[in-house]
């Protein structure tokens, strides 16, 4: 990048930053930040924060941020930690591969001087200038708190995560329990309903009449259908984020779903663990499938969460558009 290049990015993203990301992150500063003297660290370093402070997204919006400003970290030479604690620690599912990301509270600074909160996501800001904007953000600071969905590393995904997280204990114990289950060749099927089918409250999404979600199940259970048609020899693994759905084709015996009803985390903060395991049960054995599928129409949502399933070990992907 030529200097001329970094002035235009730097003037692009100060006109951008007061509308969109400015009113958030003084809120942060105002409730969380003080004077309150403290320890200066002794370099800089950035925390990926899920603290329950801001809207974090799902599973795969806070792992795609997590990969991509470790990924930024790396480029700028700044120190890289995870403070994952909404609404549970990461750790009861990923802990660290072969990086250590883990941080305690007592490190996080609040000091408005030394750190500051950052938004980083690209439907505020385009993902071309996330790493001069973090850039802009850290000067003068030694530790930025991080809130971002950003896909700035996508196509190093991949490695990233593999060098980032493993499954704990428990999870990798759940994951292989799974697979003997269901055997190691099969394909897997995501459909993402969002409130069509009246599961669940997210956000003020519409939910279809009794009539049009019967329409819309029948629909989804004929490329089911013509998927196993395609494929035969493979048993197929279906996600989706209705249960009302998944109950529907439960007696297909050429289908496997993972037991559980998923909930999304940022609007469900009380759940036990298995309630949040099934999303990472989901996660993982999507990417343990020979072929990945993403199955929508106009009235469903396009989600990334089998693709970005479908990236960790490098699975072939197709998206069925009906």
């Amino acid at each position: 990048m030529t200097f001329k290049q970094y002035l235009y990015y730097l003037f692009v993203i100060m006109k951008w930053h007061k509308g969109l990301f400015h009113d958030i992150e003084n809120n942060l500063k105002e409730q969380y930040y003080t004077n309150k003297e403290v320890l200066v660290p002794p370099r800089k370093s950035v925390i990926f924060m899920v603290d329950g402070r801001s809207i974090h997204g799902g599973l795969a919006d806070r792992i795609r941020g997590i990969c991509s400003v470790y990924a930024l970290c790396i480029k700028n030479n700044w120190d890289f930690k995870i403070y994952f604690n909404y609404p549970f620690p990461l750790t009861d599912y990923l802990i660290p591969n072969k990086y250590n990301w883990e941080i305690s509270s007592d490190k996080i600074i609040y000091n408005n001087k030394l750190c500051a909160p950052v938004l980083l996501n690209s439907y505020q800001l385009p993902t071309i200038f996330h790493n001069i904007y973090l850039q802009k953000e850290m000067i003068g600071k030694k530790q930025l708190h991080v809130y971002s969905e950003s896909p700035w590393a996508e196509e190093q995904f991949s490695n990233i995560f593999n060098i980032l997280f493993r499954p704990s204990e428990k999870l990798q114990k759940d994951i292989d329990k799974i697979l003997n289950q269901i055997g190691f060749d099969y394909v897997s099927a995501t459909f993402r309903f969002q409130q069509l089918l009246g599961d669940f409250k997210e956000g003020n999404y519409p939910t279809l009449s009794k009539s049009e979600q019967e329409i819309l199940i029948n629909e989804c259970i004929k490329q089911l259908y013509r998927l196993h048609q395609q494929q035969p020899q493979y048993k197929i693994l279906v996600t989706a984020d209705s249960s009302t759905f998944l109950n529907k084709i439960s007696s297909f015996d050429f289908l496997y779903i993972i037991p559980g009803n998923v909930v999304h985390m940022d609007y469900t903060n009380n759940a036990t663990f298995n309630v949040y395991e099934k999303s990472f049960l989901d996660y993982f054995l999507i990417a343990n499938a020979q072929k990945v599928h993403l199955f929508y129409n106009e009235k469903m949502y396009k989600s990334g969460f089998a693709k970005q399933a479908a990236k960790i070990y490098n699975r072939p992907y197709h998206e069925i558009k009906f």
